[in-house]
């Protein structure tokens, strides 16, 4: 999971940088998911190599998945 936020006066786009061996994920299926949660956020999904829009004084909570890792569910 990534917590980011932005303090700035106007809306901003951000580009995580992700060190994907380290994570052990390949970021061509991987995604950014943002889950509801309830006078925070609405759920949302961002592409892994996308922007992340943040309104100002707002942010996300993300957990990055991998299809793959999702098989052993």
């Amino acid at each position: 999971m990534v917590a980011l936020a932005s303090w700035a006066k106007e809306p901003v786009s951000v580009r995580l940088t992700i060190d994907w061996k380290a994570l052990g994920l390949d970021p061509k299926t991987a995604t950014l998911e943002a889950p509801a949660i309830e006078k925070f956020q609405d759920a949302r999904t961002f592409k892994a190599d996308g922007a992340i829009p943040v309104e100002p004084g707002r942010g996300w909570l993300v957990v990055i998945k991998s299809p793959a890792a999702d098989h052993g569910r």
